[in-house]
């Protein structure tokens, strides 16, 4: 059961956080004084209090322990999609990179239970918060009916929690951004969730205009006080973080009694408005930062935002119908079908999972590889010698004393040794050694079972970022290599060996390296896969 007042609350708070983050990304931070701050802060804390109304309202004579698959495969389809395309937007329209945890993080929705800052999507913070509250929901509504005021007690507990959090660890930061971690923590959000199904069991669905109207005006007149000024920390700490989830509370409640004017063509719009609101919050970020990042009119602020707002609505309004309301329809028909049709949605469900996964996987190791590159030209435009790409690489060696490279400098194949920091007269004065192990013998020079390399040490340095690198190396011959040992030598005009490395290296290995490197170097080969 959808309550239309309801939609448009959401609707409007997605609408307010929307233009909340155009504005500040295009003109600045607005302070905790300004009423779009408080919008742009207090609009999600609504989410949740809606959130836990809405579920309650639907669920309160529907779930039961034997419906419980239901319900969640429900929530899978009206959140995951939705956050696979966004994560995957990133990634294929932003250029953006991730390591391979955060995305699994993302992809699964642990990152609400376990990691609650690795989100990927702006925004997507308080998805993971809500895929926390969807666990807790059915404990809760259940819980309830055998326990009368098991709502009530946990409502006490939770708000003590956020009291918690006001009073505390949020009063000890100077900004939002510092505070952001212990801000988006779902024990610092739960009570507003918990509440919102406090007021769906103390309110029946009756139209009151004259109440609603009452706390309507007394919820606009919250957020209009100027309790504080500056920084947002001021507004989400102490006890003006308590005034204004107040504040939340009666505005839902207000929306959840009211009865509406029929302006008809109003009406249409609100209620798309909140239709849409899980795709407008999700997808402007992503609208926004590829329009600044590709539209040559950005610098025309009014051209750019009205640009933006208008593809940000009509991409909404289309993912929606073309993309989310696909899959909630699958949820619900999942809980509906017999056993075959259920095997069917089961398959496409898993084969888009499937699907998705690979592909956000393969375009963010793109990213990656062009990040390295771009890193690499920037990297040697800065200090004007192409051994600093070494520093993006990974090397065939480590130790404490020198990291071992083997790649192209100019076009030519070297065995590079780099050193981080200063040289000791030791290394100044030794020289290096390379034993190289062919893997044919028609390539050995001698005797021995190994073709040895000696060089002087002659380092050249560069600095990077405030750091100082020496690097030493040689050339490296044709033939195809198996294995090689390398170390320093010859100080003080001795042949004592001063420094060597503990183990031969293995020529497949080196081949690996180098291919993860993207170093086209014949010398060493990886082992032939068969399958």
């Amino acid at each position: 059961m959808r309550i239309a007042s309801l939609d448009y609350l959401r609707g409007l708070m997605a609408l307010g956080i929307m233009c909340y983050h155009y504005l500040v990304w295009s003109f600045g931070v607005y302070g905790s004084e300004t009423f779009l701050g408080k919008i742009g802060i207090y609009g999600v804390s609504v989410f949740y209090v809606l959130s836990g109304l809405t579920l309650f309202v639907v669920y309160q004579d529907k779930l039961t322990v034997k419906t419980l698959k239901n319900f969640f495969v429900k929530r899978v389809g009206r959140i995951y999609p939705l956050l696979w395309l966004c994560v995957l937007l990133n990634i294929l329209l932003l250029s953006k990179s991730y390591t391979f945890s955060k995305i699994l993080l993302n992809i699964t929705g642990l990152f609400g239970f376990i990691a609650v800052d690795q989100y990927i999507p702006t925004g997507a913070w308080s998805i993971g918060n809500e895929l926390v509250f969807y666990a807790l929901f059915p404990i809760i509504l259940i819980g309830s009916k055998k326990f009368k005021y098991l709502i009530h007690f946990l409502f006490l507990i939770t708000f003590c929690c956020a009291l918690y959090f006001a009073f505390f660890p949020l009063l000890e930061y100077n900004s939002l951004g510092k505070a952001w971690k212990s801000y988006i923590n779902p024990f610092n959000q739960l009570f507003l969730f918990v509440g919102g199904i406090l007021i769906g069991s103390l309110f029946t669905i009756k139209e009151n205009n004259k109440l609603g109207l009452i706390l309507l005006s007394l919820a606009i007149i919250i957020f209009l006080l100027p309790l504080s000024e500056g920084d947002l920390i001021h507004i989400i700490s102490g006890s003006n973080r308590i005034i204004y989830s107040i504040g939340c509370f009666i505005l839902t409640a207000a929306f959840l009694i009211i009865k509406f004017p029929d302006f008809k063509w109003v009406n249409v719009i609100l209620e798309r408005l909140g239709h849409i609101s899980y795709s407008l919050y999700l997808i402007h970020p992503i609208v926004y930062w590829f329009l600044a990042k590709y539209f040559k009119g950005a610098e025309n602020t009014f051209l750019f935002l009205s640009l933006a707002i208008s593809i940000t609505l009509v991409l909404s309004n289309a993912v929606y119908v073309y993309f989310e309301k696909r899959f909630i329809d699958y949820g619900r028909k999942y809980t509906t079908s017999n056993i075959s049709s259920t095997s069917k949605l089961n398959f496409k469900y898993l084969l888009i999972i499937i699907s998705t996964a690979i592909l956000i996987l393969q375009l963010n190791k793109r990213n990656l590889q062009l990040e390295t590159k771009e890193k690499q030209q920037v990297m040697m435009l800065n200090t004007g010698t192409e051994y600093s790409k070494l520093l993006t690489q990974r090397s065939v060696f480590s130790d404490s004393i020198y990291k071992i490279f083997i790649a192209k400098i100019d076009g030519k194949k070297e065995i590079i040794f780099l050193k981080i920091g200063s040289l000791s007269e030791m290394q100044r004065q030794s020289k290096f050694f390379v034993h190289l192990y062919p893997k044919y013998k028609k390539d050995l020079l001698g005797k021995a079972n190994h073709n040895p390399i000696n060089f002087d040490a002659n380092f050249t340095s560069f600095d990077y970022d405030g750091q100082l690198y020496n690097v030493a190396h040689t050339r490296l011959p044709d033939y195809e290599i198996e294995k090689l040992n390398l170390g320093q030598f010859g100080y003080n005009g001795n042949n004592d060996v001063n420094y060597k490395i503990s183990h031969l290296i293995d020529g497949k290995k080196v081949a690996t390296i180098l291919k993860e490197n993207k170093e086209t170097i014949e010398n060493f080969k990886e082992i032939e896969k068969s399958f």
